[in-house]
């Protein structure tokens, strides 16, 4: 048996830590070992036969000679037994005590900066001391950071979600030996799920910065306002207002544009919050920037919780939709309410032999359900609009449809029915539909609504007609359309061929409590109608229109030839100009894989961007707006919550300490020294398979020749 013990470095994913080892090993002989004899006899009797005669050189060469022959005879013929070597390898992993530390904003506001600097430097001697005693030190923030050095960490967080990040932890350290997290926060948690819901897997100690006692403060707390409003309309904006310590306190509260107070009201504190409500005229087309400002009192803690700021689309005029109808019908009720949903939309019900429709009025959309009907007749004005070539038109097929004036109507799809006879089919999403996104979770919803009745019959779809509702029957999914859409030049077209929405949203409702994939089913499709074709070769847009501060501005650029094929390589120059008239210039070239361009650390407010490139030879712009919001949470809120973290530790059989306590934090720790995790293996293999023995029977080998050539002998 051989003993090895060593220490060294040992990695695992992005982190090393020190391990110590110890190796034993042991050999095993699956025969008895009275097989030994014979084999030691071998080399004995091959020794003595080749050695026995009188010799060239020396005796006590001829004795080396015959050694080293019986050595590796004896050896060769141990292999024929088949011996095998088992080794057992116990690595000792040292323990981690990973320093989480709470680097919010309301950390630094309720903490002076040399208190804040001064436990930075506690914390670090902490680590210090931790690894001296042989255990493995690591620092965490909410951002992520894996900083080795406490005094580098910017409390500048603008949300703080603490079981994000002791989550985070239980997953970046599985299946090591994550033995404490030390937890320095002020128990404020204003993001994601309370860290008291969860038990994590390894001992929390928490350690209470700031001040439990509520300061003397006003604080904005919430303001609440549609994001789009109409132009020349009246939109409302309405304002909550904490305080702590100015009851029967009176203040102003503003309302400003550019620097300029469009309104004032004035509040008297209660306990608990107040309301202020302005009714604000939307009298500029485009983004606004609107500040809400309550004036500030005598005393108070910070004024940097006084103020709001509101942003609001201002455009001009709704799409306009028409629903035209045979009859009264409940999908026709299904339809507007789903649209509804839409601020921006205006809908216009027609229903044949009830309403009037006015001449020349111009549509973004038309819907048709159940026209022509069976008597083929259709207003004159539906028949300009279907046949315009430009209107979109939606057929919504039923049990009263004119399917043959349908097949002369639309350019899509032609039915060829068999009369008077249906079908009753469910709807199954057809997955390589590419004209927009649905939500995958959603498209399980569909074969379980209730069946519609289609036509009977044979169905030929025109070149660029698109399937995004299959009929199934069954548990078939058949290719036979239940709704498609196409374009043919400058118009789109859609055809649901059955009826029955009213009772797929019945159903959805019963089943999941939401209209949610019916509703969105139409309004993307009404989307897609109703949306103007864009025809410029060069696009730059940002993918979310409204971000946070902490937040990157995420630009897409597209840039297109002669005939809308997709080219790259192209250089674009970027322009974004804050509401002061700051100017950034930046500029990326488009790849196949990286269209993409990032804009960050931009303060709140709208900004204008203009992006240029050249396109055969010409000047192409491509020009917009979006907004940057300043995040607010951690103004909201400045009291410390030991409550919060006095049960983290509960749960996690750990301790709370405050601040000042950090020496019996160390004291704790070195009495509840946490120990190394011992991690065995075992490994048995055929002494044969292992090389270094071929090289050392080699050498033998080769000594003996060598011996015997150089005294002159073969």
């Amino acid at each position: 048996m051989s003993q090895y013990v060593g220490c060294g470095v040992f990695c695992y994913g992005k982190a090393f830590f020190l391990w110590f080892s110890m190796e034993q090993t042991r050999f095993l002989l699956p025969v008895s070992a009275w097989y030994l004899l014979p084999c030691l006899l071998a080399g004995v009797v091959y020794a003595y036969l080749l050695y026995s005669k009188k010799a060239p050189w020396s005796k006590n060469l001829n004795y080396t000679l015959a050694f080293l022959r019986f050595v590796v005879v004896s050896f060769l013929a141990f292999l024929l037994l088949n011996p095998l070597i088992k080794t057992s390898l116990s690595l000792i992993e040292k323990p981690w005590v990973v320093l989480a530390i709470d680097n919010s904003e309301s950390v630094a506001a309720t903490t002076r900066p040399d208190s804040l600097a001064h436990l930075q430097q506690k914390l670090q001697h902490l680590a210090d001391q931790l690894k001296a005693d042989g255990i493995n030190v690591a620092v965490q923030t909410l951002d992520g950071q894996h900083n080795s050095q406490l005094d580098s960490i910017k409390f500048n967080q603008k949300s703080t979600d603490l079981n994000q990040m002791l989550s985070g932890l239980q997953s970046t350290y599985e299946n090591r030996n994550l033995a404490n997290v030390v937890l320095v926060s002020d128990g404020i948690s204003n993001a994601g799920v309370s860290p008291t819901y969860q038990a994590y897997n390894y001992k929390v100690l928490s350690v209470g910065l700031g001040d439990t006692v509520p300061k003397i403060d006003v604080t904005l707390r919430a303001l609440y306002f549609n994001k789009i409003a109409y132009l020349g309309n009246k939109f409302p904006l309405k304002v909550e207002i904490q305080q702590s310590g100015y009851t029967g306190q009176k203040t102003d509260v503003l309302l400003k544009q550019n620097g300029k107070i469009l309104d004032k009201k004035s509040v008297t504190f209660k306990n608990g919050f107040v309301e202020a409500d302005f009714l604000v005229t939307a009298n500029a087309k485009g983004l606004q920037h609107l500040v809400i400002e309550v004036v500030p009192l005598k005393g108070e803690f910070s004024t940097k919780n006084n103020a709001a700021h509101a942003y609001i689309d201002v455009i001009d005029g709704k799409e306009k939709i028409l629903i035209a109808a045979a009859a009264p019908h409940p999908d026709i009720k299904a339809v507007r309410s789903a649209i509804e949903q839409q601020a921006n939309y205006e809908i216009v019900t027609y229903i044949q032999g009830i309403d009037q429709l006015k001449e020349g009025e111009r549509y973004d959309l038309v819907i048709l359900h159940q026209l022509p009907d069976q008597r083929g007749s259709l207003p004159t004005a539906l028949q300009q609009w279907i046949n315009d070539g430009t209107t979109p038109v939606w057929f919504m097929l039923g049990t009263n449809s004119n399917v043959q004036m349908v097949n002369s109507l639309n350019n899509i799809l032609k039915i060829d029915a068999r009369v008077g006879q249906t079908d009753k089919v469910t709807a199954s999403y057809n997955k390589t539909f590419d004209k927009f996104i649905f939500e995958e979770e959603r498209q399980f919803v569909f074969p379980k609504l209730p069946p519609m009745t289609v036509p009977y019959g044979d169905y030929t779809l025109a070149g660029g007609t698109e399937i995004l509702l299959k009929q199934q029957i069954g548990a078939l999914a058949s290719e036979k359309p239940l709704l498609a859409v196409g374009q043919s030049q400058n118009k789109k077209s859609a055809i649901l061929l059955g009826e029955g929405l009213w009772q797929w949203r019945l159903q959805e409702y019963a089943d999941t409590k939401s209209h949610a994939a019916t509703d969105e089913l139409i309004r993307k499709l009404v989307q897609y109608l109703s949306a103007k074709e864009d025809k410029r070769k060069f696009r730059v847009y940002p993918l979310e229109t409204e971000v946070f501060e902490s937040e990157k501005v995420v630009f897409e650029a597209e840039t297109y030839n002669n005939i809308y094929e997709k080219i790259y390589n192209q250089k674009v120059d970027l322009r974004v100009i804050s509401e002061a008239g700051k100017v950034q210039q930046f500029s990326f070239v488009t790849g196949e894989n990286a269209s993409r361009f990032e804009v960050g650390n931009l303060p709140n407010g709208i900004y204008k961007y203009v992006a240029t490139t050249t396109l055969g030879g010409k000047i192409e712009k491509s020009e917009g707006e979006f907004t940057v919001r300043e995040q607010q949470l951690e103004k909201l809120n400045t009291t410390a919550d030991f409550g919060l973290l006095r049960e983290v530790a509960r749960q996690n059989a750990g301790t709370f300490f405050k601040a000042n306590q950090l020496g019996a934090l160390e004291d704790y720790l070195k009495k509840n020294q946490p120990k190394g995790l011992v991690h065995a293996d075992e490994q048995t293999q055929e002494l044969i398979n292992l090389r270094w023995l071929f090289w050392v029977l080699l050498g033998l080998i080769s000594a003996e020749w060598f011996l015997r050539k150089w005294r002159g002998s073969y």
